[in-house]
């Protein structure tokens, strides 16, 4: 027998019924993802890791996705010296996605030494668009 997971989303659902109709021999079942969906929701509602991704978002902000633009460039050369030429910047987490902080915490754990080393950077010290990032 041969089993197919799926979310409960009414349109992956459809897709699901037609593979039985290609495949009438498997079985399909929904729901999985958002179990474990709604098990990450609730952990997220505790005060302490409410903070953990107030202050993962500020990361984010800064080194992630370009607002602070000099901070967002010194922070992918550094994230391409730590990963053997390639570019691994931080991941943008949604609220909606399953687990998504929890994958972007453990995209930041991979990033810790570029993180770091881009707060050491001379440049980073130095540059234009300083602002407070004292809890970053």
């Amino acid at each position: 027998m041969d089993c197919v997971y799926f979310d409960g989303a009414g349109n992956v659902q459809q897709a699901g019924n037609l593979l039985t109709l290609w495949y009438p021999r498997i079985t399909v079942l929904y729901g999985i993802e958002h179990g474990i969906a709604l098990f990450f929701k609730d952990i997220s509602t505790f005060p302490v890791v409410k903070d953990v991704i107030y202050r993962r978002n500020r990361l984010y902000m800064v080194f992630g996705y370009g607002v602070y633009h000099s901070s967002h460039a010194i922070f992918q050369d550094k994230a391409k010296q730590f990963n053997n030429g390639k570019k691994i910047g931080l991941l943008r987490a949604s609220p909606t996605r399953m687990a998504g902080y929890f994958y972007a915490f453990a995209r930041d754990l991979r990033c810790r030494r570029a993180l770091v080393a881009t707060k050491a950077d001379h440049n980073f010290i130095n540059r234009k668009d300083k602002r407070d990032l004292s809890s970053t």
